[in-house]
């Protein structure tokens, strides 16, 4: 249920304009600015939570060889190879050399350019829930209180 900002009671709202801002206030305390509109009865309802999954997205493990290999295949040296990335050429070899695995959306670019399949998704993917509600926070009269 919608509350004023400015006292926090709950009831008939409206819309005013109150020292330039413009909130949602009770009959009452809309006599401290402007009365803009009133509010259409029914028109907040906070939505339903949503499931969705989160695909857990991860590195194969012969990334060094894989890349090293098909980047001599397209007769590419390191640096510039890194330029087409807009990577630096020591974070490539680092990459290449198997000590620092390429964060997925690099591996993705990686993909795009040597057509070769780096970012696989796990089986086992994660339920998250979100919950869509109003937000309890402060109105200004719980601001004033404290």
């Amino acid at each position: 249920m919608a509350v004023c900002d400015m006292c926090g009671s709950a009831g008939h709202l409206v819309k005013a304009k109150v020292e330039g801002s413009l909130i949602t206030v009770c009959e009452k305390c809309a006599r401290f600015g402007q009365v803009q509109e009133a509010p259409q009865q029914g028109s907040f309802r906070p939505r339903p939570a949503q499931q969705f999954s989160v695909p857990n997205e991860s590195v194969v493990g012969n990334y060094a060889t894989l890349i090293k290999s098909k980047r001599e295949q397209l007769g590419l040296n390191q640096e510039d190879f890194a330029k087409q990335l807009n990577e630096k050429a020591s974070f490539m070899h680092a990459i290449e050399s198997g000590h620092h695995e390429p964060p997925v959306p690099l591996a993705k670019k990686l993909e795009k350019l040597l057509k070769i399949r780096l970012v696989e998704q796990d089986e086992k993917e994660e339920e998250s829930k979100v919950k869509v509600e109003k937000p309890q926070g402060f109105t200004m009269a719980d601001f004033i209180k404290k």
